[in-house]
């Protein structure tokens, strides 16, 4: 298949119409999982009530009405000039898997609004990226070669629970798009965390090609170089874009995150002043939990299907604080979730308890439970002092 048929074919409504019935089929077919419990939060707003609790939570969760959802996406992104707003909007609840890919693009201005200018910009973007990466790589000095070094370590301590980031050629795509970056922002360089925030875009541009969402290695395997670079040149575009929301989180000390950090703890003092006292009287530090979920988007505590459902979210905030200030409230939602179990625990208990959240049967429901929470924080006057 060449890469303009490739292109066409990815861009076809009916493409993922097909595909979105033979998931319906598969799933009449598939067994259903035991039941999951969703917790009900301590809301803020009277007017707020939690949804039902949803029926099973896979590790890549199906969104509920995974037809209706994809017929809604394909008639935003169908029209010739697509309406931001309206793709933010409907966004917000989540994206249709097979459209994500196209829909991250244009919420993260790597690509035009005007379909008519998509091919001749992600063409041009792609061959910047390789006539950079072909430059930089080639004439590494000697300090730029301990960033390659940190990159492979962290690379080869890559979440266990997603298979595909070992294959080979996945390794590789990462190691370039980490190290491009990291050349092309010597104040900042490359920083630990930032391999973890490459890894949602890896998949979901991979699945542009791949049709499905379990990237296997034959899967991977098959797919031509040509496609692979494709996709490592729009998730660099992405992670760029991305970084320049949050990069105060990765300079100077990392002086970002940490005052993310302590607006969290004063979000959660007046959210809930009895967990907030709890955490102090045991000795409990913000900065020993919280520090990861700032600096790692929540990916890490959270099964890759349902992160991704969160950063649909990040994605969809219109003035692109989604990765910076929605996690941020969204951090201390979590939190929150927890304070019935955490008001029970010691110090020990509290530490082991957030660094490995009992989140693996979460889905859709309760992320948005968790960001509805959230947007209430945002937007309540009771915490514009933690602004």
């Amino acid at each position: 298949m060449s890469k303009k048929e490739s292109q066409q074919m990815t861009s076809d409504p009916r493409v993922f119409l097909s595909i979105s019935k033979s998931l319906e089929l598969r799933k009449k077919r598939s067994s259903v999982g035991s039941p999951s419990s969703l917790r009900t939060m301590t809301v803020l707003s009277p007017s707020f009530t939690p949804s039902t609790p949803r029926a099973e939570s896979p590790q890549l969760p199906e969104q509920k009405d995974d037809f209706k959802r994809l017929q809604s996406f394909i008639e935003v992104l169908s029209p010739k000039l697509i309406n931001k707003k309206k793709l933010q909007k409907l966004s917000w609840n989540g994206i249709a898997w097979q459209l994500r890919h196209k829909a991250w693009k244009i919420l993260l201005g790597q690509v035009p609004l005007d379909q008519d200018k998509v091919e001749d910009v992600l063409k041009q973007k792609r061959t910047s990226y390789i006539e950079m990466r072909k430059k930089m790589l080639n004439d590494l000095r000697i300090n730029e070669e301990n960033h390659y070094i940190q990159i492979k370590k962290d690379l080869i301590r890559s979440n266990k629970e997603i298979p595909f980031l070992f294959n080979s050629k996945i390794q590789t795509m990462m190691e370039n798009v980490l190290l491009v970056w990291a050349l092309r922002h010597p104040a900042c360089g490359y920083v630990q965390g930032m391999n973890d925030l490459l890894v949602p875009l890896i998949y979901v541009y991979m699945t542009e090609y791949t049709y499905d969402q379990e990237l296997t290695d034959q899967r991977i395997n098959i797919i031509p170089s040509m496609l692979l670079e494709c996709c490592e040149a729009d998730s660099y575009w992405g992670l760029d874009s991305i970084m320049s929301r949050i990069q105060d989180n990765y300079t100077l000390e990392q002086q970002g995150i940490m005052n993310k950090v302590q607006r969290m703890e004063q979000i959660v003092k007046v959210a809930t002043p009895e967990l907030y006292q709890h955490l102090s009287d045991n000795g409990v530090m913000f900065l020993q939990f919280a520090f990861r979920w700032i600096n790692c988007c929540l990916l890490r505590e959270f099964k890759l299907g349902t992160a991704l459902r969160l950063w649909d979210s990040y994605m969809s905030v219109e003035d692109g604080t989604g990765f910076s200030e929605l996690n941020m409230y969204c951090s201390a939602s979590l939190l929150t979730y927890y304070s019935k179990d955490l008001l029970s625990m010691d110090f020990s208990e509290i530490i082991q308890f957030l660094q490995h959240l009992p989140t693996d049967t979460w889905g859709d429901e309760e992320i948005q439970v968790l960001v509805t929470q959230a947007f209430i924080y945002e937007n309540t006057s009771d915490f514009a002092s933690c602004q």
